[in-house]
C-alpha cells in the first residue's frame, strides 16, 4: 500500500478535494488565489446585484461627488415612473422636492453622512405628484468609487393617516370644549383623563390641576351614589339622566343632570367612563320663582273668590243692621250691640278689599301720574304717620311718569311705610327713591316673569331690622305676618303685591337680617313722542377690555351674569362667594387683579372689608361696588364711602359692560360731590 504524500504549503502543494496537486512554483499558486477571489468576489457581487433589483422598496445607488444615479432597481423605476435609462442622466437633485433642496445640500455637507443616516423628506415623481418618503442612506463602494446605497420608503399614505387622524382629535377637542355642558372621563381608578371647559367653568378647577388627579367633585353626601355609578359602568351600563349635587373648588355644592357610558379599548374591555353634566341649578331657582308666582297666583284667586262670597254675607249683614238701627231710632232706644256689629261688619269690608287687591279683582283708575310727585304729595301724611323717630327722605332722578291709579300707588307707599316702622321699633331712616331704569333680556332671564323694557323705579329703603330669607320668601302671601298676635292682619304687603301687579309691573325684596329692607316696584314707562337720552345710549355698543376682574357676589345669579357679560366683552374673570372666598382665591392663586367688582352687603365678609385687606397689599387696587340697596342707602350706613364707583341692582349688561369700564379708567363721582347732593335730596 503506498503512502500518501502531502507536501508543505511551502513546497507548493496544495490539498483540494481530497486530491494532492502539487504545484512546482510559487507564481501558480498565486494566480490560483486569485482566481478563486475573484470567483468569491463575482458571486458576492452577483448575489448583491440580485438582492438589490429584487428589493420591494424603491432603491438606487448615487455618486457622492456628482450626487449622479449609478443604479436603480425595478421598484424605483415602478414607483418614481421614470425608465432606468432616465433615472441615470439624472442626479438625486432632480426628484428632491425643490422647497426640499437646501435642506438636502445642507445634510450631504454633514460630517455625519460619512455613517449610516436617515431622514424624512419629499420626492417628486415623473407626473409631478409629491410623496413624502422616509430615506434610509450607507456608505457603499460602487465600480471603485464612493457611493452611496439609498432605499426610500413612501411614508405618505401614513403622515395622510396621521395628519387626518390629528385633525379628527383637533376636531373632537374642540368639540369637547365649545360643548355647553361639562363633560369629565375617568379612568378605572377613577383618575380624571378629560376634562373640557364648560367642566372648568362649572366646577372651578381647571384641566392642568385635575388631569391625572382623584375625581375632586365626589361630595361627601354623594359617596354611595357615585359608587353605584362606578359600578354600572364597570359592568358596561350607560346610565341615563338624573338628577344629583357634585361638589365645586369653593366647597359649595351645584345640582347637575348627570349622563354617564362606559369607556372601552381595542379589546372592547372597559377602561373608564365618561359623563356629561348639566348645570340645573339656574333652572331650579326659575322653577321655584314660577312655583311662588303660581302659589301667589292660585292664592290669589282663592282670596278673590272668598271675599267675593264674604262681600254678600256682609251686604246682608250691614243691609239688617241698617234696618235695626233705623228700627232703634224710630222706638228712641239706641243699641250698642247693634253698633258692634256694623262696626265689625265694616272691619270685614275693609279686609275682604284687601283681599281682592291682592287678587287683583279690584278697579282701578289708572292715568299718566309722576311717580316722584305723588311720592311728594304722600309724604307729609307719611312723616306724621310714622312719628317723629323716622326721618322721611325723598330722592328722585329721571322722567318718572307712569300709567297708574294715583290713590293705589299712595296705598302702596302707605302700607310699605307702615311695615318699615314696625321694623323699626326705635326709630330709623325711611328713604323713598324714583328714577327710570331698563331692565334688560339678562335681568329677565333671572327673573322669568319680567318683560325687558324701560320702568320707573320705586325703591322703598329702612335701616330696620331686616329679613332672613324664610320670611322674604313667604312675605308677599296673605295673612303672612312676623308681628305677635293682635299686631296685624298680614294683608298689608300682599295688597301692595297686588297693586303692583295689577298695574303691569313687579316688586322684589332685598333684605338682610340686621342690614335693613328695600322694596323696589318696578312700574312699565309711560313713553311720549321723544326718547330720551338713556334710549340711544343703550343701542350704542358695550364697550371692551382684557383686564383681570374679580367677582364677588353671594348670589349665584349674579355671579354668573356678570361672568357671562364680562367675559363675551374680552376681560378675564374670576369669580368668590364672599370676601373671605376672595382672598383665599387671591392668596392660592396670585393673581393679579385689576378691577374688583364686589357686593358690598354679604355673609362672612362684606365688600368694605374685603377692599381694605386687599388694599393694603395692592394700594392701586380698582373697585366698583354693588348692591340690591340704593347708593344713598349704602352711603347713610357707612357701608359705602361714596368716592369709589357704584353699580345698582338690578343692572343691565350695557350698564354693567360701561360702569366695569369706566371703574377700570379710573372714572368715578366725586365724595364731596355725592355727599352734598344727597344732603339736597335729603333736605327737599
Amino acid at each position: 500500500m503506498s503512502q500518501l504524500l502531502i507536501p508543505s504549503v511551502a513546497a507548493g502543494a496544495l490539498i483540494v478535494g481530497g486530491s494532492a496537486i502539487v504545484y512546482h512554483s510559487r507564481r501558480q499558486m498565486r494566480r490560483f488565489r486569485e482566481r478563486m477571489r475573484a470567483f468569491r468576489e463575482s458571486e458576492s457581487e452577483r448575489r448583491y446585484r440580485l438582492l438589490f433589483e429584487q428589493n420591494p422598496l424603491p432603491t438606487w445607488v448615487y455618486d457622492t461627488e456628482t450626487h449622479r444615479f449609478l443604479a436603480v432597481n425595478a421598484a424605483a423605476v415602478a414607483h418614481y415612473g421614470f425608465t432606468r435609462e432616465e433615472f441615470l442622466a439624472m442626479t438625486i437633485f432632480d426628484i428632491c422636492f425643490p422647497e426640499d433642496v437646501p435642506a438636502l445640500t445642507a445634510a450631504l455637507a454633514e460630517p455625519s453622512l460619512s455613517h449610516t443616516s436617515y431622514r424624512r423628506t419629499r420626492h417628486r415623481r415623473k407626473d409631478n405628484s409629491v410623496i413624502d418618503v422616509d430615506v434610509a442612506a450607507h456608505v457603499v463602494t460602487w465600480d471603485g468609487r464612493p457611493a452611496r446605497l439609498v432605499l426610500a420608503t413612501d411614508v405618505t399614505g401614513r403622515m395622510r393617516a396621521e395628519r387626518e387622524l390629528r385633525q379628527a382629535h383637533e376636531m373632537v377637542t374642540t368639540l369637547l370644549d365649545a360643548a355647553p355642558v361639562a363633560i369629565v372621563a375617568i379612568d378605572m381608578e377613577s383618575r380624571v383623563t378629560m376634562w373640557n371647559r364648560s367642566a372648568e367653568s362649572l366646577f372651578g378647577w381647571t384641566a392642568d390641576e385635575v388631569l391625572g388627579a382623584p375625581l375632586p367633585i365626589i361630595a361627601e353626601e354623594s359617596r354611595e351614589e357615585f359608587a353605584r355609578l362606578r359600578r354600572e359602568l364597570i359592568l358596561g351600563r350607560r346610565t341615563e339622566a338624573y338628577e344629583t349635587r357634585r361638589r365645586r373648588k369653593d366647597g359649595s355644592l351645584v345640582d347637575v343632570y348627570i349622563s354617564a357610558a362606559p369607556l372601552t379599548n381595542g379589546a372592547g374591555e372597559v377602561d373608564g367612563g365618561v359623563a356629561l353634566f348639566l348645570d340645573v341649578t339656574e333652572r331650579r331657582r326659575l322653577e321655584e320663582q314660577l312655583r311662588q308666582s303660581q302659589k301667589l297666583e292660585a292664592v290669589g284667586q282663592l282670596a278673590g273668590g272668598v271675599a267675593h262670597d264674604f262681600n254678600n254675607l256682609l251686604t246682608v249683614i250691614r243691609v239688617n243692621c241698617e234696618f235695626l238701627t233705623a228700627e232703634a231710632e224710630r222706638r228712641n232706644s239706641p243699641s250698642d250691640e247693634i253698633a258692634e256689629i256694623r262696626g265689625a261688619a265694616e272691619r270685614a269690608a275693609a279686609l275682604t278689599r284687601q283681599l281682592l287687591a291682592f287678587s287683583r279683582k279690584q278697579i282701578l283708575q289708572p292715568r299718566i301720574v309722576d311717580a316722584a310727585a305723588v311720592t311728594a304729595g304722600i309724604a307729609p301724611m307719611l312723616r306724621r304717620l310714622l312719628g317723629e323717630d323716622i326721618e322721611v327722605v325723598l330722592e328722585s332722578r329721571g322722567d318718572t311718569r307712569v300709567l297708574a291709579d294715583p290713590g293705589q300707588l299712595e296705598q302702596v307707599l302707605v302700607n310699605l311705610g307702615v311695615n318699615a316702622r314696625d321694623a323699626m321699633p326705635h326709630g330709623g331712616r325711611l328713604t323713598i327713591e324714583t328714577r327710570l331704569v331698563e331692565l334688560d333680556e339678562h335681568y329677565a332671564e333671572q327673573r322669568h316673569v319680567v318683560v325687558p323694557g324701560y320702568y320707573v323705579m320705586l325703591a322703598v329703603s329702612d335701616t330696620g331690622s331686616g329679613m332672613d330669607r324664610t320670611t322674604r320668601e313667604h312675605v308677599f302671601e296673605p295673612f303672612f305676618t312676623t308681628k305677635e298676635p293682635g299686631r296685624g292682619t298680614g294683608l298689608g304687603l300682599s295688597t301692595v303685591y297686588g297693586i303692583v301687579r295689577q298695574s303691569g309691573g313687579y316688586i322684589w325684596v332685598y333684605s338682610e337680617p340686621g342690614q335693613g329692607t328695600t322694596f323696589k316696584i318696578y312700574l312699565p314707562r309711560e313713553l311720549d313722542d321723544t326718547e330720551p337720552g338713556e334710549l340711544a345710549e343703550a343701542v350704542s355698543p358695550m364697550p371692551h377690555g382684557s383686564e383681570s376682574v374679580l367677582v364677588v357676589e353671594d348670589q349665584e345669579g349674579i355671579r354668573t351674569l356678570a361672568r357671562r357679560v364680562l367675559g363675551r366683552q374680552g376681560y378675564r374673570v374670576l369669580e368668590a362667594r364672599h370676601g373671605a372666598d376672595a382672598l383665599q382665591l387671591v392668596s392660592e392663586t396670585g393673581v393679579a387683579v385689576d378691577l374688583l367688582l364686589t357686593d358690598i352687603v354679604m355673609p362672612t365678609m362684606g365688600g368694605r372689608a374685603l377692599v381694605d385687606c386687599l388694599r393694603a397689599q395692592r394700594p392701586e387696587l380698582r373697585v366698583l361696588y354693588m348692591s340690591g340697596y340704593t347708593e344713598s342707602e349704602m352711603l347713610r350706613r357707612g357701608l359705602w364711602d361714596g368716592c369709589a364707583p357704584f353699580l345698582q341692582k338690578p343692572f343691565t349688561a350695557h350698564e354693567l359692560a360701561r360702569a366695569v369700564r369706566s371703574a377700570l379708567d379710573g372714572h368715578a363721582i366725586g365724595c364731596a360731590n355725592l355727599q352734598s347732593a344727597t344732603a339736597r335730596d335729603a333736605a327737599s
